[in-house]
């Protein structure tokens, strides 16, 4: 049997900055999840599950203290492509798992983007999580989890 491991949603409103009208819900697919350290595994994150991001990216504050190996280095580049916009970051293999309490997974090697900040959200991108694991998600159901297809 394949193991499975819910996600959730977070939803909040997004309002117009002049007119405090909402114009749209705000929904983000979370999981939790932990990163190997020299100490063992850290303390668990939250994270947002990134369906357009290729490999996770995460905040100064968490790779820290992480077990990593640099392979490179890259620019990062938002929706706005103007070039103050632009984040340096290194590109690194990470160890990390998912968990909840029923089912934690074993350790995932990830490619991660390590920012040099932390003013960005924890995300948990698709190309390492896709290769391991089948996803699911139905906001309209409010029914997400990952699928272990080891």
């Amino acid at each position: 049997m394949n193991k499975r491991l819910r996600l959730f949603f977070s939803t909040e409103p997004v309002f117009d900055s002049k007119s405090g009208v909402e114009l749209h819900k705000g929904i983000r697919l979370l999981t939790v999840v932990q990163f190997l350290t020299m100490k063992g595994w850290s303390e668990p994150e939250l994270a947002i599950v990134d369906t357009g991001a290729p490999v996770s990216l995460i905040p100064y504050r968490i790779w820290r203290k992480c077990t990593s190996e640099v392979i490179g280095g890259a620019e990062l580049r938002g929706v706005i492509p103007r070039e103050e916009c632009v984040m340096s970051v290194k590109v690194a293999s990470v160890g990390l798992r998912l968990v909840e309490p029923e089912y934690t997974t074993e350790k995932i090697e990830a490619k991660a983007y390590l920012a040099p900040t932390d003013n960005v959200p924890l995300m948990i991108g698709f190309e390492d999580l896709l290769s391991e694991f089948n996803v699911f998600f139905s906001y309209r159901t409010q029914n997400a989890f990952i699928e272990e297809i080891r």
